[in-house]
């Protein structure tokens, strides 16, 4: 009839309490050897997420050859099923991959969906990506390749609008480029073997030239540009996002 009163006054433990400090201890000696400082948790952390989302994307690229996702749950085996999906080296391991630290994967039973997990030392929690998860990170890869297709596109444009303008320029004038009707053929072939074209779209970038010639703008713009940019652009002076 004491109950709890016994268990304090001689410093007894419930069932539950042996088992939560026996996890606890386990744990701690998991970590044991790790750095755990909140830069090296955030790291561990990033290396996961980015290990999810090349894994997701390349599951996805599996899916579109297959209609099906990988019919496991062993997390290695559906790795060894896609990697050759995978666009860069990707190490299937987390960076502790003990105890609550290992990716885990299954699929639904009809194979038309999935689960990707790791545990995340800064949030302390699961965290889950699924089939339309990985779908939106193929679109956000694409649109970065992308991006930065246009942006080399148009560094490789100024380049020969620049060569163009050292041949044609004389007397006073320290610029010359060709007027936005001609410039493509003027540029072809002593100066550039082929007009770049957008990536997604297959269309000329903008150029534009003034009544002087002796200025240019060539602009695209861009699929996923950072906060608050818009695009790209080239003239005679530089290359930079705009706003």
């Amino acid at each position: 009839t004491l109950g709890d009163s016994l268990l304090k006054l001689y410093k007894f433990t419930t069932d539950v309490e042996q088992e939560s400090a026996a996890t606890s201890t386990t744990t701690s000696n998991i970590l044991t050897g790790f750095d755990q400082s909140p830069e090296a948790k955030q790291d561990r952390d990033t290396q996961r997420s980015n290990t999810i989302k090349s894994i997701a994307i390349a599951l996805v690229r599996y899916y579109e050859d297959k209609k099906s996702y990988p019919a496991t749950s062993d997390f290695i085996q559906m790795f060894n099923s896609v990697k050759i999906y995978t666009k860069v080296a990707t190490n299937p391991q987390d960076p502790i991959n003990k105890d609550k630290y290992a990716y885990t994967y299954a699929s639904t039973a009809d194979g038309q969906d999935f689960t990707l997990s790791f545990f995340s030392e800064t949030q302390n929690q699961i965290i889950r990506t699924r089939a339309q998860d990985a779908k939106k990170y193929q679109e956000q890869e694409q649109a970065a390749l992308y991006d930065n297709q246009r942006k080399n596109n148009l560094e490789t444009l100024r380049t020969a609008l620049l060569l163009y303008s050292n041949n044609e320029a004389g007397g006073n004038q320290e610029y010359v480029f060709p007027t936005k009707e001609n410039y493509q053929t003027a540029l072809v072939p002593e100066f550039i073997t082929e007009i770049p074209k957008d990536p997604k779209t297959n269309e000329p970038y903008e150029y534009q030239v003034p009544e002087t010639f002796d200025s240019f703008t060539l602009k695209t713009v861009l699929d996923a540009p950072s906060p608050g940019r818009t695009g790209y652009l080239c003239n005679q002076e530089e290359c930079r996002y705009y706003w």
